[in-house]
């Protein structure tokens, strides 16, 4: 085996791990923190809605992450592109964390919607600060691979919110839109960098 055949199975090893990790991580945790079992009842909105932002936090993780590596290896314009295409992609994100208050009776508190805002959106600065002190292609890889297992559980909590919703359809048309403006977001920022 060669050396870079050992690098390489390194980082397949750190993806399988990272995003089992992203995901059964807080499926374990929601169960515990929420006692969210096969038998329980579905969690409530504001339990669902954060449970949405703290899965979109583990993401925002390694945008952050990302940012902060291209800022520490001197592409200062380029980290300048990715902060402003994850601004533009995380302002959808509000949607996907909102979506379960729209069946609470009452109106969320300001400060229940900043904390929901800041478990989302704050790991993005943190993943930052790691992202220009360690620059290492096992953290990438594995912040990485967090963020899919994360995705993977919010497209999860998303698809039993349209199901309670009763609107399989919208729900479908929605993750397509989604998926199709972060790939769109994507493309454009790896165009912007060639």
């Amino acid at each position: 085996m060669h050396r870079g055949d050992h690098g390489f199975v390194i980082q397949v090893a750190i993806f399988a791990f990272g995003i089992g990790a992203g995901l059964l991580s807080l499926v374990y945790v929601n169960a515990r923190l929420f006692g969210r079992t096969k038998n329980a009842p579905p969690a409530a909105p504001r339990t669902l809605a954060m449970m949405i932002a703290t899965g979109l936090g583990f993401h925002n993780l390694s945008e952050g992450l990302a940012i902060g590596q291209s800022a520490a290896t001197g592409a200062i314009a380029f980290a300048i592109v990715l902060v402003i295409g994850f601004a533009l992609h995380n302002v959808t994100e509000g949607f996907g964390i909102a979506a379960p208050l729209a069946m609470e009776t009452t109106m969320p508190s300001w400060g229940f919607l900043a904390l929901a805002g800041l478990v989302g959106g704050g790991p993005t600065f943190l993943g930052t600060v790691i992202g220009y002190v360690f620059t290492s292609t096992y953290i990438y890889v594995l912040f990485l691979a967090l963020a899919a297992g994360a995705l993977l559980y919010v497209i999860n909590e998303m698809f039993h919110i349209g199901r309670r919703l009763n609107s399989p359809v919208a729900m479908a048309w929605g993750l397509l839109a989604g998926f199709l403006l972060g790939y769109a977001t994507d493309l454009f920022l790896t165009y912007i960098a060639a």
